[in-house]
C-alpha cells in the first residue's frame, strides 16, 4: 500500500478563541480535522499491519534478500567478503536480461528522404513556448521514475537558468527525490507538476539566492532591472483615446485592464446559525502565502502609484486625476436578500508569541496647505449615500484597552480633538443587544443620558432633563452638587470642604453644620421674593415690607433713614428741646454742655438720686493727660460762675469759680485742694451760714488757723480792750483785763476751748 498521508490541520482554533469566541463552536472544522487525523491513523496501522503480525514478529516474506544490504545477505548465506576482482571469462550465453533505462538521445542523424505523408496523428502535448527551453530534451518526462527524473535535472541544473532560461514541463507530474532547494538555480514553466521529495510543487517555481539590485524607478526602464528569476514582468501603456465622456456620472474602464479575470462561483456550504457547528466554506478568486524566515519587511503586495498630470482649469480637486490603490464595489441581486457584503477581514494571530500588530498604518508627508481647489486630507471617511441611515460607522468589539486614543497627536491652534457641530451628542449609557448569534454589532439602545450643546450651553442630560448647563453667563445645576470639596478662585485661594455629615469648613474652619444649617422653608422664599427699598422688617409670619427709620424736629435728626444712599445717620439737632424729656441713669460723655433755662428761680440741671441709703448724688469731674498720670498743680475741675456783660456777653474777668487743684499723686492716690476765687469780691457767705473745715485754714501755704486749742478756761476778770499808749505805764489790773478780753474771744472765735 503507499505510504500513509501526514494529515493536514486546515482550522486555526487559537485564532477562534481569541477572535470570534463570542460565534458558536467551529464544530464542523473540528469534525473534519478530527476526520483527516482518524485517517491518518488508520492508514498507520494498515500500513503496520503490511509488515508487522499480530504477534508483534515481521510478516512472513516480509523481507526479500533486496531488503538487505549486501554485508546483512553474506552473514545469511555464509558467504565472506567480496574478494577482489578475477580475470574475465569466457562469454557464456544466458538468458537476455530486462531492458534497462533509455540514455540520453544521441546526436541526429542525416536526414533521410521526405516519406509519403501518413494521416494525421492525434494531438499531441502541449509543447514549450518559445523562449522556453523545453524539459523533455534532457530527458525530464511525466512517466520517468525519481531516479530517472533526478538525472534529468542534474543536468538542468549543471547549466542554470542563465545558460537555459525557464524550463518548460508539459502537463503531468514529475517525480524525483530532489528537495526544492537542490533546483536553485531552475526556473520551471508550464503545466508540468514537480512532485519534489514526494510533494507536489508549482508548476512556475523560482529561486533567487543572490542580490539582484534594485531596479531603475522610470517606468519604462524598470525590467531592466530584473533578473530571469522574476516569474512575471508585463507593461501596459493606454493611451489618451481611452476612455472618453462617459455616458453616466461614472465610467469603469474593464477593457483597459491590465489583468482582468471573471470568476463566476456557485459552490460553498452555509449552515443555519441554529447549527453553526456544521459550518461554512470559503473560497478566494486570487490566494497567496507568503512566508518570512529572513529580516526585514516582507511585503505580500507593494503598490506605488504616481500622477504626473491634471486638468486645466480645472476648479475643484474632484475635477483632477485621481489615482487609488484599490477601487470596486460589492452588490447584492435577485434573490440576494439578506447576504453578507465585506470589504476585507483579516486575522492576526500571535500564536502565543510576543509580536506586534499595526493593522493599518498610513504614512502622511503633506508639505503644502493650499486649498486652492479645496484640497483637504483625510485619514479615513466613510461616506453613506443611500436613503437610510448605517447602523455605525465604527465598532470595534472584543478586548481593547482605549477606544480612540489622540494622546501621541499633535493637532494644530484648534485642538480640535473632537468636534461635533451643535445639538450632536455624546451618550454615556448606551447598551448593545445581541443578535441570535450573541454578536452585539453596535449600541443600537442609546439611553437618555447624554452631553450636548444646544447653541447657548452646554448642557449634561439625564431623563431629557439639563442636569447641568454650562453658559457664559454661569453654571446652572437641576439637582444638587455633591462635592467633597470646592475650591473658589484656585486650589491655593479659598477651600470649602466637607468635613462630615452635615459639617462644612471654610479653609479648615467649621462654618456649618447641620445643627446651625438653615434649611429651605416659607420664610426663605418670602425673603427670595421680597424687593423693595429700606431696611427690611417683618410685619406677620412670612411677610416682609421696607421701613425707613424718621426723626422728631428740635429732637433728633436722620439722614438715608432707607439705607438707600447711604448709611442710616442719626444726630442730634444744633438746638436741642427736651421739653418733656427726663434723662435717666446712665453714663454720658459730653464736651461743651450748655443748659440755658428761662424759668425765674428753677433748677436747669438737676441730679437726683433714689437710692434707698444715706448717699446722694455727685456731679463728678475727671482729668487724666491723654491715659497718663495728672501732676502736681494740674486742676482737676471748676465751677465757674459768670455773668452777661452790659453788652450782653458772658465774661469770665470779675467771674467767681471754684477750682479743685491736685497737690500730690502717688499710687491709688491723688490729694487735691479748692481755689476759691471771686473776682474783685471777697467770699461772701449768706448770714447765719457756716464754713466747717476738717483741716486748717492756709494762706500761700502758711497755716493760719488749724484745730481748736482745747484746755482753756473761761476768765472772769473784767475785759477790757482799751487802747495802749506808747510810752504810757500799763497796771497789772490792765494786762489781765486785756489778756481776759482776748483769751474770751478766742473762745467766742472757736480758736481755744475747754
Amino acid at each position: 500500500m503507499p505510504s500513509p498521508q501526514k494529515p493536514p490541520i486546515a482550522y486555526d482554533y487559537v485564532a477562534f478563541q481569541q477572535e470570534q469566541q463570542q460565534n458558536p463552536f467551529p464544530g464542523s472544522q473540528l469534525k473534519n480535522d478530527l476526520a483527516n487525523l482518524k485517517k491518518g491513523i488508520d492508514e498507520t496501522i494498515d500500513a503496520l499491519a503490511d509488515v508487522r503480525r499480530s504477534d508483534g514478529k515481521l510478516q512472513n516474506l516480509s523481507v526479500t534478500p533486496d531488503s538487505l544490504t549486501p554485508a546483512t545477505l553474506a552473514l545469511i548465506t555464509g558467504e565472506g567478503a567480496t574478494g577482489p576482482t578475477g580475470p574475465t571469462g569466457p562469454s557464456g550465453v544466458g538468458p537476455t536480461g530486462p531492458v534497462g533505462a533509455s540514455g540520453l538521445a544521441g546526436p541526429a542523424g542525416a536526414t533521410g528522404p521526405t516519406g509519403v505523408t501518413g494521416p494525421t496523428g492525434p494531438t499531441g502535448p502541449t509543447g514549450a513556448t518559445g523562449g522556453l527551453t523545453n524539459g523533455a530534451t534532457y530527458g525530464a518526462s511525466p512517466s520517468n521514475t525519481a531516479a530517472q527524473n533526478d538525472t534529468a535535472f542534474n543536468a538542468i541544473d549543471a547549466l542554470g537558468v542563465a545558460a537555459l532560461g525557464p524550463i518548460f514541463l508539459a502537463n503531468g507530474t514529475y517525480q524525483t527525490n530532489k528537495t526544492a532547494f537542490q533546483l536553485l538555480n531552475t526556473v520551471f514553466d508550464g503545466p508540468g507538476k514537480v512532485k519534489m521529495g514526494g510533494y507536489g510543487q508549482a508548476p512556475v517555481r523560482s529561486f533567487l539566492t543572490t542580490d539582484p539590485g534594485d531596479p531603475s524607478d522610470a517606468r519604462t526602464e524598470v525590467f531592466d532591472g530584473f533578473t530571469e528569476k522574476t516569474t512575471s514582468q508585463a507593461y501596459m501603456f493606454v493611451g489618451s483615446a481611452v476612455g472618453g465622456t462617459p455616458g453616466a456620472i461614472y465610467r469603469t474602464l474593464v477593457g483597459a485592464a491590465r489583468e482582468f479575470t471573471v470568476y463566476d462561483f456557485a459552490g460553498g456550504h452555509n449552515t443555519n446559525p441554529g447549527d453553526h457547528a456544521l459550518g461554512r466554506t470559503g473560497a478566494f478568486e486570487e490566494g497567496h502565502r507568503f512566508y518570512h524566515g529572513g529580516q526585514g519587511d516582507l511585503v505580500q503586495r507593494y503598490l506605488y502609484g504616481e500622477v504626473y498630470s491634471a486638468r486645466a482649469g480645472a476648479t475643484h480637486f474632484l475635477a483632477n486625476p485621481a489615482i487609488a490603490f484599490e477601487n470596486g464595489g460589492l452588490a447584492a441581486t435577485g434573490a440576494a436578500t439578506g447576504a453578507y457584503l465585506q470589504h476585507y477581514e483579516i486575522v492576526f494571530n500571535d500564536n502565543g508569541l510576543a509580536v506586534a500588530v499595526g493593522a493599518h498604518i498610513s504614512n502622511y508627508h503633506r508639505n503644502n496647505s493650499g486649498t486652492a481647489l479645496g484640497q483637504v486630507w483625510v485619514h479615513d471617511r466613510p461616506q453613506s449615500g443611500g436613503t437610510e441611515y448605517i447602523d455605525a460607522a465604527y465598532t470595534p468589539a472584543g478586548l481593547w484597552k482605549r477606544g480612540v486614543d489622540f494622546t501621541p497627536t499633535i493637532f494644530d491652534a484648534s485642538k480640535a480633538a473632537i468636534s461635533l457641530k451643535q445639538s450632536d451628542r455624546i451618550y454615556l449609557n448606551a447598551s448593545s443587544t445581541a443578535d441570535s448569534l450573541g454578536i452585539k454589532w453596535y449600541g443600537d439602545v442609546l439611553g437618555t443620558i447624554y452631553l450636548d450643546y444646544d447653541g447657548t450651553s452646554i448642557r449634561a442630560m439625564m431623563g431629557g432633563n439639563a442636569i447641568v448647563a454650562v453658559a457664559t453667563t454661569g453654571v446652572t445645576f437641576t439637582q444638587p452638587l455633591v462635592t467633597t470639596t470646592i475650591n473658589v478662585g484656585h486650589a491655593t485661594d479659598t477651600t470649602i470642604t466637607r468635613v462630615s455629615a452635615g459639617v462644612i469648613a471654610v479653609e479648615g474652619n467649621t462654618v456649618l453644620t447641620a445643627a446651625t444649617g438653615q434649611p429651605l422653608d416659607s420664610t426663605l422664599t418670602a425673603l427670595a421674593a421680597y424687593n423693595t427699598n429700606g431696611i427690611l422688617t417683618q410685619t406677620a409670619a412670612d411677610t416682609f415690607v421696607g421701613r425707613t427709620l424718621t426723626g422728631t424736629a428740635a429732637e433728633l435728626t436722620v439722614t438715608n433713614g432707607n439705607g438707600v444712599s447711604g448709611n442710616p445717620t442719626i444726630s442730634l439737632p444744633s438746638t436741642l428741646t427736651f421739653t418733656g424729656k427726663t434723662v435717666t441713669g446712665g453714663t454720658f460723655n459730653i464736651d461743651g454742655l450748655s443748659v440755658t433755662s428761662a424759668t425765674s428761680f428753677s433748677p436747669a440741671v438737676i441730679i437726683y438720686n433714689t437710692a434707698v441709703d444715706a448717699n446722694a448724688g455727685y456731679a463728678l469731674m475727671k482729668k487724666g493727660r491723654g491715659g497718663a498720670a495728672v501732676a502736681v498743680s494740674d486742676a482737676l475741675g471748676t465751677f465757674m460762675f459768670q455773668g452777661l456783660d452790659s453788652t450782653g456777653t458772658p465774661v469770665a474777668r470779675n467771674a467767681a469759680y471754684l477750682t479743685a487743684i491736685v497737690e500730690s499723686v502717688s499710687a491709688g492716690a491723688v490729694a487735691a485742694r479748692f481755689e476759691l476765687v471771686a473776682g474783685a469780691s471777697i467770699w461772701a457767705f449768706k448770714t447765719n451760714s457756716n464754713l466747717d473745715m476738717p483741716g486748717d485754714l492756709l494762706r500761700g501755704g502758711t497755716k493760719l488757723l488749724g484745730a481748736r486749742n482745747t484746755g482753756w478756761g473761761t476768765p472772769t476778770a473784767t475785759q477790757s480792750k482799751i487802747t495802749f499808749a506808747d510810752g504810757g505805764i500799763t497796771t497789772f489790773t490792765q494786762v489781765e483785763q486785756k489778756l481776759s478780753a482776748i483769751i474770751n474771744s478766742l473762745i467766742t472765735h472757736g480758736i481755744i476751748g475747754a
